[in-house]
């Protein structure tokens, strides 16, 4: 973790304009997604708030529309450069938002279906008892192992340019493999998401970028064996003396 967190900061730090612009361009080519995924999390939010459990299902749906989207698979197409060390242009995002639409756009309403469908579920075990309360239980582990599973579907599809079915196993095998690492940072990605998020100002200069910095670095030292601590040699000196680097 202590390698990670190092990566992903200097991976902030040598590419925040670009990653700045990057956002910019995923708000503003994918607004049609974040005006529905938006929608969907300010009004499941009203109703969670009003004790409506419906609410939480939504404000859930919500962030597949937001996350899994293919304009969110552009932005990994180009940061899995800027993690892997290796130049990339902001440009690419384009031709990645061709080449990746219409599948990107299939698996988000794959993942969105699939949290719809773990939410009834555990709405409708929850009512059966104490067999009900264990069934709600798997499947509410199974909804976390399927959420962690979708943060990594776009690191899945741009590192490796899987087929529809190739990106749903890789990302689930992934989650379920590394659970021990994958459920735990899934929760720490979406704390990072909302702190940024807390201002506007947050959420147009890091929001969704940012936090696919986050997951593209961790999934590159899960499953790439040429990632290695020796990559980043920068330590805290190289900040604030960055002349001596």
């Amino acid at each position: 973790m202590k390698v990670l967190l190092k990566k992903v900061f200097w991976n902030h730090y040598d590419h925040l304009g670009s990653l700045v612009l990057l956002n910019l361009l995923w708000i503003g080519v994918g607004l049609p997604w974040l005006v529905l995924g938006g929608s969907m999390l300010l009004t499941g939010g009203r109703l969670w708030s009003r004790g409506e459990v419906v609410g939480l299902p939504m404000v859930l749906v919500g962030l597949d529309v937001l996350w899994m989207s293919p304009p969110t698979v552009a932005l990994f197409s180009v940061v899995k450069g800027y993690v892997s060390y290796r130049p990339e242009e902001v440009r690419g995002w384009f031709g990645a938002l061709r080449s990746n639409f219409w599948r990107a756009q299939a698996l988000g309403l794959t993942v969105a279906s699939g949290t719809a469908v773990a939410c009834l579920g555990f709405g409708v075990y929850v009512r059966w008892g104490p067999v009900g309360m264990l069934l709600a239980g798997v499947m509410l582990w199974t909804l976390w192992l399927w959420k962690t599973a979708t943060l990594f579907m776009p690191a899945v599809l741009a590192f490796r340019n899987p087929s529809f079915s190739g990106a749903v196993k890789g990302s689930v095998s992934l989650a379920g493999r590394a659970a021990k690492f994958s459920l735990p940072f899934s929760t720490l990605v979406v704390l990072w998401s909302v702190l940024t998020g807390i201002t506007g100002v947050g959420l147009v200069i890091f929001g969704p970028a940012s936090a696919s910095v986050w997951v593209a670095t961790a999934f590159r030292e899960l499953t790439d064996p040429d990632a290695s601590d020796d990559e980043e040699p920068r330590g805290w000196r190289d900040i604030i003396r960055p002349w001596e680097a």
